[in-house]
């Protein structure tokens, strides 16, 4: 009768500790293994070993029998070792051990007898567990390992120690602190390099100490009565700040000698102490004047195109249309042949008088803002004027002569307001033919080879909304394009207030053409430091997902979605524009369609409107921010530079104004129809 086998253990019973001596096992080595960075050496023999098997949780199965090895005083063989170069343990596969250490390729060998271990942790000789019995030459008994108080590693603490040294788990809904963030060497020698900065850079923003080296110190006389420059520059002349640290000085309001006193320390150059202060004094100097052109506004100057001889009338007369949109009529008799020569010769003179009425007022008001830090922009927009007040004695109506009082009239100005927008859309539609069907005359602004069928049409997304504190802002983000042509959000700013701060505003008149222009230099007061929450509102306005939608003129535009956070949202617009340019003077013509919702819903149809805008690109460059330096603005007298200065058949304001009537005509002509029906309209109502 066969002997009855011993029943298998519950492997549930035996899992976790089996668990742990491997996971001993498989990380531990007899020879060569590392300790803290250190590597012991071992035998030959146990460089060789095969490496062990998966661990046989079942006593009846059969035992490993490895050949035997005898125990190896792993103390004295490292005593003994011989140390061998870096060449040589590459060349063995022993990279970063000592002499006798396990090559690489057997790093996972485990010798089936250990030999009895000293850590550099603990000099004392660590326990050896045997792999094998000597008997059966298999994994230890569960005796074995009672006896010793350990489950498969050496050092082990019993299991109901182990336990009681667990952390205990948070409570639910908490978590434990965050440890110390890792910083990396070369971050903590920047992040300690800038706070050394910051604290240099701080000792600057006060007065000097009362021990402070002073090599060179200047007044600067103020020049302003019953003013003092806190009011120009903050409490603290906080903003000369930037005069501070970029010239090391020291800047301090002496309310006693009605002076700035200027003072700087001693430098290794010679003289560059006493540089220093009169460069900060020029700076100063600028600062004032920028601070003083901060307060100037724009003062309106209307000038009036004088008709043609052909379609001139001895009567102007006010004429209201729908939308509350007022305009000027030539009403009565034409002239006689007679009359017309003589109007005709009148005619040319006023037009030259309008060209150096619009050349000195320009000149004169730009230059005065050339002291001005803020980044401006220079455009012209074709629009129309609507006059919504009318004087008295032009009720009824009245000559050439009356009309030119009534648009000089302070009043009639300050009631005038400039539409830039057209009136009719489609008029940017045919203006976008007409570039297109003259490649002699204009091209595309990517170079003269690229297609203008082929030009792109660029998106705008701005959000008008009120903050909880009642501060209106305006937020403008570019919508771009990815490399699988997929929507996407660009760059975003801010802006304080929803209209800008109009610096220069010049508006011709044309009665005739039905199309006027105003050229106009604007500021915006830039928000630096937004609120994480602005964000919020057009972060998912534009994703990958987001698809075209169609205006009613047939022009693809993204369909954006607005959120609605804690902030107010008044408006939202999204402005689509398609750009070309003059070949040979490079004025940039911009045609601008806008799309606007009342509030933050943007799913029913918008409302349309067309803008149409003329710039250069050099005015961009001569307008950019200079904030936060000591540069200035280097322009000249004549404001050369913003007209093409130098170049052959394209300079000066002469030419530029020809190619702003080249478009004020392709304008009227497209909008002839428009205006046809807007009289029919009105005469039947």
């Amino acid at each position: 009768m066969a002997p009855k086998k011993k029943p298998l253990p519950d492997i549930r019973k035996v899992g976790h500790e089996r668990y742990l001596a491997r996971q001993w096992d498989e990380t531990s080595t007899v020879a060569g293994s590392t300790v803290a960075g250190s590597t012991i050496a071992g035998d030959e023999e146990d460089q060789q070993a095969e490496p062990l098997g998966p661990l046989i949780d079942f006593e009846d199965a059969l035992p490993i029998r490895p050949a035997p090895a005898p125990a190896i005083n792993a103390a004295a063989s490292r005593s003994t070792a011989t140390p061998i170069s870096t060449s040589q343990r590459h060349a063995s596969g022993n990279i970063g051990g000592r002499a006798g250490g396990i090559p690489l390729q057997n790093r996972n060998v485990v010798s089936p007898q250990r030999a009895p271990l000293t850590s550099p942790l603990n000099p004392r000789q660590v326990p050896t567990i045997n792999r094998a019995s000597p008997q059966r030459g298999g994994p230890p008994t569960q005796a074995q390992r009672n006896r010793s108080g350990s489950y498969g590693r050496p050092h082990a603490q019993p299991l109901s120690e182990q336990r009681r040294a667990r952390p205990e788990r948070p409570p639910a809904g908490k978590a434990f602190a965050d440890g110390a963030k890792l910083v990396t060497t070369r971050l903590a020698l920047t992040q300690e390099a800038r706070k050394e900065q910051e604290a240099k850079d701080k000792a600057y923003l006060g007065e000097p100490d009362e021990d402070a080296a002073i090599a060179a110190q200047a007044c600067y006389l103020w020049p302003i009565k019953d003013t003092p420059p806190t009011s120009f520059f903050g409490s603290v002349l906080e903003d000369l700040n930037h005069i501070k640290l970029e010239l090391r000085v020291w800047i301090v309001w002496d309310a006693d000698m009605n002076s700035l006193v200027i003072s700087s320390r001693p430098w290794p150059q010679h003289d560059k102490a006493q540089e220093n202060v009169l460069k900060a004094i020029a700076a100063i100097r600028q600062d004032l004047l920028d601070a003083k052109a901060r307060r100037l506004s724009a003062t309106p100057l209307f000038i009036n195109v004088p008709p043609t001889p052909k379609a001139m009338r001895e009567e102007f007369r006010p004429v209201k249309y729908r939308n509350r949109l007022n305009m000027i009529e030539l009403k009565g008799r034409e002239l006689s042949i007679d009359e017309k020569e003589e109007w005709s010769h009148h005619r040319t003179k006023l037009l030259a008088d309008n060209e150096n009425m619009f050349t000195s007022h320009l000149v004169k008001h730009l230059r005065a803002l050339a002291p001005l830090k803020q980044m401006m922009q220079m455009r012209l927009h074709f629009g129309h004027l609507n006059l919504s007040q009318w004087p008295k004695q032009f009720t009824p109506g009245c000559t050439y002569k009356g009309l030119m009082d009534v648009l000089n009239d302070p009043r009639a100005q300050a009631a005038s307001t400039f539409n830039k927008v057209l009136l009719d859309a489609q008029t940017g539609v045919a203006l976008g033919r007409k570039f297109v069907g003259a490649p002699e005359v204009f091209t595309s602004i990517y170079g003269p080879h690229y297609p203008l069928e082929e030009v792109e049409i660029s998106h705008m997304l701005c959000v008008y909304f009120r903050t909880p504190q009642n501060i209106p802002v305006r937020l403008e983000t570019d919508i771009d394009r990815n490399g699988e042509n997929q929507y996407q959000l660009g760059s975003t700013r801010y802006f304080r207030d929803n209209t800008r701060n109009k610096r220069v505003e010049i508006c011709n008149i044309d009665i005739e053409r039905k199309i006027d222009w105003a050229l106009e230099i604007v500021t915006d007061n830039t928000i630096k430091d937004p609120l994480p929450e602005w964000q919020k509102l057009v972060e998912r306005s534009v994703t990958a997902q987001t698809k075209d939608r169609m205006d009613a003129n047939g022009v693809p535009y993204p369909g954006v979605t607005v959120s609605y956070g804690i902030t107010k949202v008044e408006r939202v617009i999204v402005r689509s524009t398609i750009k070309y340019k003059f070949a040979n003077s490079g004025y940039v013509v911009e045609i601008a369609v806008y799309r606007g919702w009342v509030g933050s819903d943007t799913r029913p149809e918008p409302e349309i409107r067309l803008g149409v805008t003329m710039y250069h690109p050099v005015w961009d460059y001569s307008m950019q921010s200079i904030e936060d330096t000591t540069e200035v603005r280097d322009w000249d007298k004549d404001l050369t530079q913003f007209f093409n200065n130098g170049e052959e058949g394209s300079h000066g304001i002469p030419y530029f104004l020809t190619e702003v009537d080249l478009i004020k005509s392709y304008l009227s002509e497209a909008s002839t129809g428009f205006f046809r029906s807007l009289k029919a309209e009105t005469a039947s109502s």
